[in-house]
């Protein structure tokens, strides 16, 4: 499931309790009762375990809150969730996007936020009613997305609220005032703000990143540019086995090599920016099936060579480069193309998935001539998938393929049909919700 989008909002309120006497401390001035909504849906909901009497609002401080929103802003807003079975050993990624993390002895609800460089999706998980604790949320049933910026301006008045609430007590120079105004001298700084967007990207808290780290992006500031270095950051790696060095510089040596191809755009028209990136994805894939004149048929792998001005036995035996990402990059108006490793056990689909989502990141940014695939999760790995996934096997007839019998069976025939993975069927009809969660992890393939 790929969360639900209405107009985008986000807001965190405090109703303020009446200050104690003596009032010394910053938790003690900014205790009341708050209350974090998102698109109207109000996150902070919860029941008490003693009188079974529901809530809107929790009796908190609004202080550590704002000092962890303000200490882990950069982390927060732009480094992408981890792939695969990285996030259950995060411990430092969830300690920056959870915000349980803010602690101080309150018991907080169980919201995350993961970015993708535009949008936000917001994570609110229930807590059991069989727990010990004095109350629980109830969460919310989808994901909620909101607008990068909409989240942005939000945290931001929900800092100021709490810094002007001491200011009102006369405490006019506490931790959080410094780190704010850090935070803004950092953020009109435009280099600086791209330093510091870079360090999150990579898992780094600010100033922590390895000087041989920066003066590698450095460099690579003089090939790419700051959208797509950034976007090639998201796939660098920090853990023991992969250096973003090392990264980096594959990524620089395939801007200068590849599969010589052409690219004329068979779709000119401007997408809308403010839709979320699956929807984006899917609308392309329509939208191109119905120019090309095939809207429910298996697209043959000539087809989609043809798009790049390629062969199959090219792509076939290109030397992959990389595992986790590939730069493919326009010079002189030819397209060269780089694609990742496959596994062995689906190469020629991969393949196919890979050469779609190459399509679709042509079609989708038009005035780039530089393209990132990778395993990240940031909008535009998102549009890519969706798009591939879409294109190459439209949910329409997937599902009028299985029929409403999904098991492993017909998912693997129907991936057979349309010369895609099984994983591909079973992920798209997750998204769409024509199987949960929990059904598509007790698949087999």
């Amino acid at each position: 499931m790929e969360g639900t989008m209405s107009e985008s909002s986000f807001k965190i309120s405090m109703q303020w309790a009446p200050p104690f006497t003596p009032c010394d401390t910053e938790e003690e001035i900014s205790l009341g009762d708050m209350t974090i909504e998102a698109n109207e849906q109000i996150l902070t909901k919860n029941v008490s375990s003693i009188t079974e009497s529901l809530r809107n609002s929790i009796r908190v401080s609004s202080y550590p809150l704002a000092l962890w929103f303000t200490a882990y802003w950069w982390r927060l807003l732009y480094e992408p969730i981890p792939s695969g079975e990285q996030i259950e050993k995060s411990y430092s990624w969830k300690n920056s996007h959870s915000l349980a993390s803010a602690n101080s002895g309150y018991i907080w609800p169980n919201i995350s936020f993961i970015p993708d460089g535009q949008f936000i999706t917001v994570i609110s998980s229930q807590q059991f009613s069989d727990s010990k604790l004095p109350l629980f949320y109830l969460g919310s049933k989808d994901a909620i997305i909101v607008d990068n910026q909409v989240f942005i301006s939000a945290i931001k008045d929900f800092i100021k609220l709490t810094i002007d609430r001491l200011n009102d007590f006369k405490k006019n120079n506490t931790n959080l005032h410094t780190l704010f105004m850090q935070l803004n001298n950092e953020m009109e700084d435009e280099d600086f703000a791209l330093y510091r967007r870079v360090e999150a990207l990579l898992g780094y808290d600010p100033d922590e990143a390895p000087d041989n780290v920066i003066e590698k992006i450095e460099t690579a500031l003089k090939i790419f540019n700051k959208r797509i270095l950034t976007e090639l950051i998201s796939a660098c790696s920090i853990n023991e086995t992969a250096s973003p060095i090392a990264d980096l510089e594959s990524a620089i040596s395939m801007s200068k090599t590849g599969v010589k191809g052409k690219w004329t755009n068979p779709l000119p028209i401007k997408i809308k920016s403010n839709m979320p990136p699956w929807e984006t994805g899917r609308f392309l894939a329509k939208k191109l099936r119905t120019a090309i004149g095939n809207t429910d048929k298996k697209i043959e792998t000539k087809t989609l060579c043809d798009f790049l001005g390629i062969t199959a036995k090219e792509i076939s035996n290109s030397y992959p480069a990389h595992d986790r990402f590939s730069v493919s990059h326009f010079n002189d108006d030819k397209l060269y193309i780089n694609l990742k490793r496959e596994s062995s056990s689906y190469y020629s689909t991969g393949r196919r998935f890979q050469i779609s989502r190459l399509i679709g990141s042509l079609l989708a940014h038009t005035d780039e001539n530089i393209f990132i695939l990778s395993d990240c999760k940031t909008y535009s790995q998102k549009l890519q998938r969706a798009f591939a996934a879409e294109f190459l096997a439209p949910i329409d007839e997937v599902k009028n393929f299985i029929q409403k019998n999904v098991t492993t069976e017909t998912i693997g025939k129907a991936a057979d049909h349309f010369s895609v993975s099984p994983q591909t069927i079973a992920h798209s009809l997750t998204n769409h919700e024509i199987i949960s969660k929990s059904q598509l992890s007790e698949l087999v393939f």
